[in-house]
């Protein structure tokens, strides 16, 4: 019989459940941070790569689809780093649209 996850679990990342407290000011907020401090230090911030061809798109400017996502969900669960591969490209894509963007 397996374990049955609930919130507050130790086994539950804390990033996983901020995505789904995500809201689209986190978003937006996470945008204005990237365009202020730039991408190198989002890449440091959410320990994501560089990105390879994914992006959101927002007012004309492209956004790293997965580390902007994260960091929205850094801000969401006020955490102030992130290691590791808790959450794949789908669930970021899920959380964003569910906020309103529209990816494709």
């Amino acid at each position: 019989m397996g374990h049955t996850l609930l919130p507050g679990d130790p086994l539950v990342d804390p990033l996983v459940l901020a995505f789904d407290r995500l809201r689209r000011s986190d978003v937006e907020e996470a945008m204005r941070l990237i365009d202020l401090h730039g991408e190198a230090w989002l890449r440091a911030r959410t320990g994501r790569s560089r990105p390879v061809g994914r992006f959101l798109w927002v007012g004309g400017r492209r956004y790293p689809l997965k580390a902007t996502g994260y960091l929205a969900a850094q801000l969401a669960g006020g955490i102030e780093r992130t290691d590791g591969n808790p959450v794949k490209v789908d669930r970021v894509i899920r959380a964003l649209c569910r906020v309103g963007f529209d990816v494709t």
